[in-house]
């Protein structure tokens, strides 16, 4: 399926060819993941069945199948009720371990298999970065669909699946990464290098710089949370001694 040529949205799902409640409860399943994704829905929040399909403008049973799907992603769990799951520490630590070797991978099927289009698509979302300047929550969106776009032309669907279950929006960690402006620049250079790579046709470059980038990221992501979580809870959280 080609992608969507969208900054913030992933391709939709075809519906055309599925019975008609299995389409609505494959909606629902996508706007409530993309509202999980995004914040729009943040950890811990409740989510009642009767609201959601107000919401929605659905019934309950899709609003059903699709939380018993959301829960098998690690997004949503049962407590007295669905709510938005809260990921541990060592959830995360996984998410991000596992991110790393599949999108380094990533990197180097779609320096093989990339068209003109995908270089293109990746070199304009940088750019749109760079002129942002800023390290908000469009900022990461923008940085979130650049990663995106780089697994997803790699043609490979069984890795794009896998890949998918590893995502977390660092919003919905309870800490917003703040990248300076010096490290900006670095992250955004590094894009360029692995854009460069996989216009190349390099794989092995690319799957290099790109592992080295999402490293960097992930220290970030964990120095953060550290610091937060030692103001909240204390000496002994996991974070702070990953080993």
């Amino acid at each position: 399926m080609e992608r969507e040529e969208i900054f913030f949205e992933r391709p939709q799902i075809e519906f055309e060819t599925r019975d008609k409640s299995k389409v609505i409860a494959d909606r629902v399943y996508v706007q409530l993941r993309s509202a999980i994704l995004s914040t729009e829905l943040r950890a811990n929040k409740r989510l009642v069945e009767n609201e959601l399909s107000e919401w929605l403008h659905v019934s309950r049973t899709p609003i059903r199948e699709a939380l018993v799907c959301l829960e098998k992603d690690g997004l949503v769990e049962r407590k007295n009720g669905w709510m938005v799951h809260e990921h541990s520490p060592q959830e995360i630590r996984d998410r991000m371990e596992s991110r790393l070797v599949i999108e380094s991978y990533a990197a180097r099927l779609t320096a093989g298999r990339r068209s003109d289009a995908d270089v293109e698509k990746l070199r304009a979302i940088n750019e749109a970065m760079r002129k942002s300047a800023t390290s908000g929550i469009e900022y990461y969106q923008m940085n979130d669909h650049l990663h995106q776009w780089i697994v997803d032309a790699s043609q490979n669907a069984t890795l794009i699946h896998i890949y998918d279950l590893t995502k977390l929006n660092y919003w919905n960690l309870g800490v917003p990464i703040v990248y300076e402006t010096e490290l900006n620049a670095v992250m955004l250079a590094q894009h360029d290098e692995i854009i460069d790579a996989i216009q190349a046709g390099d794989g092995d470059r690319a799957e290099a710089i790109s592992r080295n980038h999402i490293q960097v990221n992930i220290d970030l992501v964990q120095a953060s949370l550290a610091a937060s979580r030692k103001r909240t809870v204390g000496k002994n959280d996991p974070w702070l001694d990953p080993r």
